[in-house]
């Protein structure tokens, strides 16, 4: 029931009452998580990390065996990764609650459920109107105090009526305010902010006294008084000439910001404010000790030793308030994808890629994937591994029984059953018709130009033709199409023979077509070349 009589024993107050209220400070101020973020830099370092994580894609997975799959039917994969309620999107709500932990220690949503008792939506709650107590029983209560139009009657959650987000907590149960906790630094911030703008009201001068010889009656003091902030207070009326009566005199009391080192005091509250989040300072455009060389580093050092922990308390705290115990069993969790920000330059991505490939870690699907690009079929998802690795035993020796060739003789290859062998065509053909479409592409487009250039000038053009067959052509289909026949499982010399042989014809076919058009060459199909390449490196 959301509102029950109750009997209630507060949990200590200081456990979770500084959420709502600060405290005096040295400087005079006073601060509250309300009025800290008044601080530029508080508010960029809650902004930053609270986007930061509200950024990351939130999945919920399902686990089975070794492997795992995004659960998308599940009502929370939705809830998360898209729209928890009807008025916030996934990243409104995860923003939200990561701001209130990272300010105020604690994020709560009340979880709703339909009438099958499924998660409906997710709601966030104000930190400093929840109050943490113990009914009669010790049972654990969430007690909202709800503003005066909707009555006064505070609500009261049971634990599985909420998300609570905590961060460092003294007993486990309520999480610790940054900025309660150090809210000197914060006011030292302000304090240092105000004596500037003040600096500037006043003229951008130190106070000064106006000595006079003699006594000033009241009219006479308020007078001089006037016509001095008058003629001096403020940005536009700075370093304008004095006139002084009476044999006045002026001393300056007081010292320089220089002197004063205020720039310094400022530039060190930004560093101190970036200590109590964790975060680098140059994520805080505090750039005086940022270079090229370590900026780079001090960014994965904030991932993995600052961001990581509270994204795995996150997914933690998902698993234990959001999903039911038989869903925890069955394999269900969610977890922050971090690839976006773990994402290196394009030449790292991919020598990345590329040794991920090369040792079967990757597919080639794989790969377009993290790159966001559309995969390619069935063949995409074969992992290829090199051949030339051996088995090693305890002594570091090869172990000879496990490093024999694998590869079965040419008369075993021919009696492959048959359906397999149609199979295996069956997904290589899409691959070749694709390769030969590229490489009739560039032969047409070369004979095209070679025809124009060389028109009634047969020498020149069978010198052209012999260069092109014999070098130029052969090379391009060995970068296309090489790694596809291949795959057929013969040799790279067989697979360059065969490439050789077949450029030969092609150009043998030419010569003969050469009293015809271009068009009739064109004519001869992808599907052509694509069929004479795989059934001879098949056979």
């Amino acid at each position: 029931m959301l509102f029950e009589q109750r009997s209630v024993t507060v949990v200590p107050e200081d456990l979770w009452r500084k959420a709502r209220g600060g405290g005096p400070t040295p400087t005079g101020l006073t601060i509250t998580p309300e009025n800290a973020m008044n601080s530029t830099t508080v508010f960029q370092a809650i902004r930053f990390l609270s986007f930061m994580v509200a950024s990351l894609p939130l999945i919920t997975y399902q686990k089975s065996g070794e492997d795992r799959q995004r659960a998308t039917k599940h009502p929370l994969y939705y809830l998360l990764h898209d729209q928890p309620n009807d008025e916030m999107t996934s990243f409104d709500l995860i923003s939200l609650l990561a701001s209130h932990v990272f300010g105020r220690g604690n994020g709560l949503a009340e979880i709703v459920f339909n009438s099958s008792g499924q998660i409906e939506s997710l709601w966030p709650l104000r930190v400093d109107r929840v109050g943490l107590v113990r009914n009669t029983n010790h049972d654990l209560r969430y007690v909202v105090t709800l503003p005066e139009k909707f009555g006064s009657e505070p609500r009261v959650l049971r634990p599985e009526q909420v998300w609570h987000l905590r961060g460092l907590t003294k007993e486990g149960l309520w999480g610790l305010s940054v900025l309660s906790m150090h809210r000197n630094a914060v006011a030292l911030a302000q304090a240092t902010e105000q004596y500037g703008s003040a600096y500037f009201g006043n003229g951008a001068e130190p106070g000064v006294v106006l000595k006079h010889p003699g006594t000033l009656d009241d009219d006479v003091h308020d007078r001089i008084t006037e016509s001095w902030e008058q003629a001096h207070q403020g940005l536009n009326q700075a370093h304008r000439a004095a006139i002084l009566e009476e044999g006045m005199s002026i001393e300056k009391i007081g010292f320089n910001p220089q002197d004063s080192q205020f720039l310094d005091t400022r530039k060190f509250q930004v560093i101190e404010i970036a200590r109590m989040f964790g975060i680098p300072p140059h994520l805080l455009f505090e750039l005086s000790n940022a270079t090229f060389t370590n900026i780079e580093h001090q960014s994965l050092e904030f991932l993995i030793y600052h961001l990581r922990p509270w994204l795995v308390n996150f997914e933690q705290q998902i698993k234990r308030s959001l999903l039911l115990e038989r869903e925890r069993k069955a394999g269900y969790y969610s977890e922050f994808l971090v690839d976006a920000i773990e994402r290196g330059d394009l030449t790292t991505r991919f020598t990345a890629y590329a040794t991920g490939f090369g040792n079967g870690i990757f597919t080639i699907n794989d790969v377009l994937r993290k790159e966001n690009a559309n995969t390619i079929g069935k063949m995409g998802d074969r992992r290829f591994v090199p051949m030339n690795m051996a088995v090693l035993g305890d002594d570091g020796m090869p172990i000879p029984s496990l490093n024999q060739p694998k590869t079965p003789p040419t008369s075993a290859r021919n009696e492959e059953p048959e359906e397999a062998l149609e199979s295996r065509n069956q997904d290589f053909k899409p691959l070749f018709l694709d390769a030969a479409e590229r490489i009739l592409k560039r032969e047409t487009n070369e004979l095209n130009n070679v025809l124009k250039r060389f028109e009634g000038r047969s020498d020149k053009l069978n010198a052209w033709l012999d260069e092109f067959y014999k070098r130029d052509y052969p090379e391009f289909m060995q970068l296309v199409i090489k790694p596809l026949i291949r795959a057929r499982l013969i040799t790279d010399e067989q697979a360059d023979s065969l490439i050789l042989s077949y450029c030969a014809r092609r150009g043998d076919e030419f010569r003969r077509l050469m009293d015809g058009t271009i068009q009739t060459m064109s004519s001869i199909a992808d599907e052509t070349i694509a069929n004479q390449l795989a059934g001879e490196s098949h056979e």
